[in-house]
């Protein structure tokens, strides 16, 4: 009278089926997914073996790129960053009580991080308060 022994692939009638996002696809909910082995590269290295510290991990490089700005490109530069760090919420001088301190937030150094080697020497240089 109907589907009521339907196959259902590995799934028993009391399981439960729920959709997973990362893959896209209907799974079963208590299933345990194992990770594939991935061949592990100069893991017993001697050159990685300290005696004194035991097993030293390889780190990645850092991939920063350093500012290429040179001349009139610098100057423009660091006229284009002291607007955008004008427009910032400001700090109070604690001598004055007056909100004349820009405030380099952790926002914008992550933003301009590329920069900030020159614009801070700029922002001394004019005698602008940033701290």
């Amino acid at each position: 009278m109907g589907n009521r022994k339907k196959k259902r692939g590995n799934i028993g009638p009391n399981k439960q089926r729920r959709f997973n996002r990362h893959t896209g696809r209907m799974e079963n909910f208590n299933e345990r997914k194992h990770r594939q082995a991935q061949p592990s590269k100069n893991r017993n290295n001697a050159s990685n073996e300290h005696t004194s510290r035991g097993f030293v991990p390889e780190r990645p490089e850092r991939k920063f790129r350093h500012c290429t700005c040179e001349g009139e490109a610098l100057a423009l530069k660091n006229q284009r960053l002291l607007a955008l760090l004008r427009e910032q919420p400001r700090g109070f001088d604690d001598a004055t009580g007056a909100p004349n301190v820009l405030v380099i937030t952790q926002r914008f150094r992550s933003v301009h991080a590329r920069h900030m080697r020159h614009f801070v020497a700029f922002l001394r240089e004019q005698n602008i308060r940033y701290r």
